[in-house]
């Protein structure tokens, strides 16, 4: 098929092709496949107005019922007792071996990681001990709690659920069991 501006149509083994003379010297030749030809066509075409979305239901808000990661975050920064009660906590969470040793020897993320585990078990032990933090423990405290806001939110969650085992099936339709 040719076009008045000397441009050719063909077909080889279904896909399209156009071969179109540009009118220089030297015969300069495009070819472009359909796709590039759809491309090209849709691109210059004005765009067509879109309908309307009809506006989606909202779905009534579930409200969680427990302690989120970001809130014990914001509690740790605003609150230094709140961040001693973190310290303490992780202390509780690890195994017994691991609080006498003042490290960490389970993987069982559970309490502190091995590089807080000293530092954290001594300002543990002082907090506990209702001892006078020096500001060095102080710093400890500031530095090793926000990095537990994940086991944190595991382990008041569980307490919420022990305590009210009805938020137990609250916490089904957040959470599936593994």
């Amino acid at each position: 098929m040719t076009n008045s501006n000397d441009t050719t149509v063909s077909s080889v083994d279904g896909a399209a092709e156009i071969t179109a003379d540009s009118g220089y010297q030297g015969a300069e030749v495009a070819t472009m496949t359909t796709n590039e030809i759809t491309t090209q066509a849709t691109e210059t075409q004005a765009p067509e107005a879109k309908p309307a979305k009809a506006p989606k239901a909202k779905k009534e808000p579930r409200s969680y019922p427990f302690l989120t990661k970001a809130q014990i975050a914001a509690n740790i920064a605003n609150d230094f007792s709140f961040a001693c009660l973190v310290i303490t906590t992780l202390y509780d969470r690890q195994t017994t071996f691991e609080q006498e040793t003042k490290s960490t020897l389970n993987k069982n993320r559970r309490g502190f990681m091995s590089s807080h585990a000293v530092n954290g078990t001594k300002v543990a032990l002082k907090i506990k001990a209702g001892e006078a933090l020096t500001v060095e423990d102080q710093a400890h405290v500031e530095a090793i709690a926000p990095r537990y806001t994940k086991q944190m939110a595991d382990h008041f969650r569980a307490a919420a659920i022990e305590a009210d085992p009805s938020l137990a099936e609250k916490a089904a339709c957040f959470f599936t069991a593994q």
